[in-house]
């Protein structure tokens, strides 16, 4: 995880497979949650793979990003609202 990462800071968490085996995309899930996250807080998307095009949508509209490697071998992105 980055440096600036908090688990207390963490708002909400998004399981990008869980929504697309639904037949959704994880970015508007992401979007509809990202506007609740007070500045500063962080919200933590995990994925069984890296989720580039939501990453940089996210960073054009304001947030600090990191991806890296969970526990479980997923990946995890953290969305930090600056």
């Amino acid at each position: 995880p980055p440096a600036w990462h908090d688990e207390s800071s963490v708002a909400a968490t998004i399981d990008a497979d869980e929504i697309l085996a639904k037949g959704d995309h994880p970015l508007g899930a992401v979007q509809r949650a990202a506007v609740a996250i007070p500045k500063g807080g962080e919200l933590l998307l995990v994925s069984s793979f890296l989720p580039a095009p939501l990453v940089d949508a996210m960073r054009k509209k304001g947030f600090e990003t990191a991806s890296f490697r969970a526990g479980d071998g997923r990946v995890a992105t953290l969305l930090r609202l600056l």
